[in-house]
């Protein structure tokens, strides 16, 4: 729920009670918007995957997948020329550029967590880190150590 009282959840529930169609499509896309922007990434998870099962069509794929690329646009605001430059070094210790990594994850919501050894804080985030990628090992996010 919304400071505002609005919970865009329980609207996405509720909208096929009273529309059909694309408009219910459209409506329920603005919902997942919502939902990601207000309630995190996880919830969003699960209601994008209600959507691409209630409209299991080339249509509604490409919107959900616009939809995730305008995200990552919003969410992280990146110039073309930055993503060749900048350098990670996944789990495996192979090394890749910020496009690569977007590029092989272009389905997934890509979360990077940056941490050195020599910090304190980092060393004891590392555990609730290794939580977070079991319990995210499944979904369409990418959990990147930076």
């Amino acid at each position: 729920m919304n400071k505002n009282g609005y919970d865009f959840g329980e609207s996405y529930d509720i909208l096929p009670s009273f529309i059909t169609g694309k408009t219910l499509k459209y409506s329920q896309l603005i919902c997942l918007k919502e939902i990601v922007s207000k309630y995190g990434v996880s919830i969003f998870q699960d209601y994008k995957n209600k959507y691409i099962n209630s409209y299991d069509d080339e249509e509604s794929h490409k919107i959900v997948k616009t939809f995730i690329e305008q995200l990552k646009l919003e969410t992280f605001p990146i110039e073309e020329k930055d993503l060749n430059e900048l350098q990670f070094q996944d789990i495996n210790s192979k090394i890749m550029t910020f496009k690569e990594l977007l590029n092989s994850n272009a389905e997934k919501i890509v979360y990077l967590y940056f941490w050195a050894s020599w910090c304190v804080p980092c060393r004891q985030a590392m555990s609730a880190s290794k939580k977070l990628r079991a319990e995210y090992a499944n979904k369409d996010i990418e959990l990147q150590n930076g």
